[in-house]
């Protein structure tokens, strides 16, 4: 990997992963200075009660806290990182992503949970996700086929509190990608998100691989209810001829849906651009569908490094929302 990618650039993230990804003996110089401009006045007490006595040594003082943000500067020849007022994150980034969506003609989305946390929807597999929160039974179980026809009011429980956010409301990611369907560049998302919020922002086409928490049927008679409804109802919800409403998605032992996984393919196959984001690229078959893309750009922008190896042209480890913001359409 070439070090000039990483030249004036902010790096955010877990440091020992991202020093992993700098090529070897490219850096000669290394500046830390934690805890980071702790010249204080009076007392600091830690949580035990201990008294901090603060950075002391003459190199760490600062005029006031502009002045250490000012001249933050890391250098080694002539290569340089700066952190100043005025440079906003992920800046080159963008201008990468710029580039590469002004230089194509038939995008496409590959999205996961990350997209709608910004909205404020629980992702599953994140250090504060469903999977890592304390359950009579676990995530897994509940949303499983055989969970529900089983349990069906513990299932409707968990469902109605954690899945069904009918006050989340699209944010940056979902609103540019719209923005950039209407202008003709980006022609399909293909998610696996249940919520909506890609429809909510504008975009037109929209593969839902695993449903959506708006589809919802009964089960004797195929009667359509909507997500308030179902939300509303009390424990497990019944249609008016007396049949057990199921919501349309897909829970684990379930397929997905032929037409949709076709369509997904064939929208993904036929990009010259195929975005990724927001997703570990863990779920399967889901994570798979990436492989069929053979276009000339391949982007991933995701918090953390995906689990499924990607030779990607541009890699962001950034929130999508905040990358995608700044995009010109």
């Amino acid at each position: 990997m070439d070090i000039n990618k990483f030249i004036n650039t902010i790096i955010e993230g877990d440091t020992i992963k991202n020093l992993k990804r700098l090529p070897d003996e490219s850096i000669d110089f290394i500046f830390a200075d934690p805890p980071y401009y702790m010249q204080t006045e009076g007392e600091l007490l830690r949580v035990d009660g201990t008294k901090f006595k603060g950075v002391e040594d003459k190199w760490d003082k600062f005029k006031d806290f502009k002045d250490y943000e000012n001249c933050i500067k890391i250098s080694s020849d002539n290569k340089c990182i700066f952190k100043e007022r005025g440079i906003h994150m992920y800046e080159r980034e963008k201008d990468e992503l710029q580039k590469i969506i002004d230089d194509s003609k038939n995008i496409v989305f590959f999205g996961g949970a990350g997209v709608s946390t910004e909205s404020g929807i629980p992702d599953f597999r994140s250090a504060d996700g469903l999977y890592h929160q304390e359950y009579k039974y676990s995530p897994e179980q509940i949303v499983s086929h055989s969970f529900f026809m089983r349990y069906p009011e513990a299932f409707y429980e968990f469902y109605k509190e954690k899945m069904i956010c009918l006050d989340a409301k699209p944010n940056a990611a979902h609103i540019k990608l719209a923005e950039l369907e209407k202008a003709g560049r980006l022609k399909a998302v293909v998610t696996q998100n249940i919520d909506g919020l890609h429809q909510a922002a504008g975009s037109k086409t929209v593969y839902e691989l695993h449903g959506s928490i708006h589809r919802n049927y009964c089960m004797k008679c195929g009667k359509f209810y909507d997500a308030k409804y179902v939300k509303d109802s009390k424990g497990i919800p019944y249609c008016s001829c007396g049949g057990m409403i199921k919501p349309d998605v897909v829970l684990y032992e379930e397929g997905l849906d032929g037409n949709v996984i076709n369509s997904a393919i064939r929208a993904i196959a036929s990009a010259d651009t195929l975005i990724i984001g927001g997703t570990s690229l863990v779920v399967y078959p889901a994570a798979g569908f990436i492989d069929y893309f053979r276009g000339k750009h391949l982007v991933v922008i995701n918090k953390s490094d995906t689990a499924k190896s990607v030779n990607a042209e541009l890699y962001v480890n950034a929130p999508i929302g905040e990358v995608m913001s700044g995009i010109k359409v």
